[in-house]
């Protein structure tokens, strides 16, 4: 049976595994790469999904990295980077274009962007022909908020490493690795909620809050800065209860956090809503795969956890929004 290609790599077999799919990737990779060293019209390939570590597939792929996920890491995410790497080295200079003195910083009088580095760390600060352009170096990866807890927010010609939620700044400022520490009300998250069991929703919900950037589940947004994106409302991925009423925790004038089990979902959301729970099941919905067959999921109940009066935040984070 023929291995079927469609949009961004997806692919269809019975019986295949991810396997045959990295296999079936290295053979259009090595046909791409002969087409670019003989002269050919093929130059350059992307055929492949990218999927952000703890991005969640559709549920009718299975949920996880689904079918056709490939993540840093990966045997087919490895075969990719080694392919753009032989490309960069087959193509040709373009008429006006100078090499980078700086990685991806481009080139300007003087010798670069070094001035503008972060702590001397390469791909960090600013980069165009003028140095006007910011990096974003949370999206790039760039900086060095690694430590437990730490996160990354960008600034404008920087950024800064903040703690979670949950964390609190354990050293200096302008430092990342191993700054933050657990605070001591982070085991016990769910003391400060009170809920009216599995299934009962706040009756009437107050306005939804944008999800903190440094609350779980976040991730930098290469889009929010360019004003081509809305606020996110919900986390990226999967997330606990602890992590969910964590995110209400770091955003201000949180009052009630809604979450979904079946599905690891959360909303937060402002005051001025109802204090009463009402059972509200949510319908199951199908979805189609590939194979146009229908399937039926489970979409599970809301439960509201309403935060306590008089009972002070777990600490951690600012608040800002992902």
């Amino acid at each position: 049976m023929p291995l079927l290609v469609e949009e961004h790599g997806k692919w269809l077999k019975a019986g295949a595994s991810e396997a045959d799919r990295n296999a079936f990737y290295e053979v259009v990779h090595d046909a791409v790469e002969a087409s670019a060293a003989g002269g050919g019209p093929i130059v350059g390939v992307l055929f492949w999904s990218f999927q952000h570590p703890g991005q969640e597939a559709p549920r009718v792929e299975g949920g996880g990295r689904g079918l056709y996920g490939v993540r840093p890491g990966d045997a087919a995410f490895e075969g990719a980077s080694a392919n753009a790497k032989a490309l960069a080295r087959l193509a040709k200079a373009m008429p006006g274009c100078t090499a980078a003195l700086d990685g991806p910083t481009l080139a300007r009088p003087g010798g670069g962007c070094l001035d503008t580095r972060i702590r001397g760390l390469p791909g960090t600060g600013r980069e165009g022909s003028g140095c006007e352009a910011d990096i974003n170096e949370c999206v790039r990866g760039t900086h060095d908020c690694t430590g437990e807890g730490a996160t990354c927010l960008n600034e404008d010609g920087g950024f800064r490493c903040a703690c979670r939620a949950g964390f609190l700044k354990g050293g200096a400022e302008d430092a990342g690795d191993g700054r933050c520490t657990p605070s001591p009300g982070l085991a016990t998250i769910s003391d400060a909620y009170r809920s009216g069991g599995p299934g009962k929703a706040q009756c009437g919900g107050g306005p939804l809050l944008a999800w903190p950037a440094t609350a779980p589940g976040s991730r930098p947004d290469p889009l929010a800065d360019s004003g081509r994106r809305g606020a996110a409302y919900e986390p990226y991925g999967k997330v606990s209860l602890p992590d969910c009423l964590l995110g209400c925790d770091a955003a201000p004038g949180c009052a009630v956090a809604d979450y979904n089990p079946a599905v690891g979902r959360c909303r937060l959301r402002g005051g001025g809503g109802s204090t009463e729970t009402c059972a509200v099941p949510e319908p199951a919905s199908t979805e189609t795969d590939q194979s146009l067959e229908p399937q039926i999921f489970e979409n599970g109940a809301w439960e509201s956890f309403f935060r306590k009066e008089g009972v002070g935040r777990v600490g951690g984070g600012d608040g800002a929004a992902a």
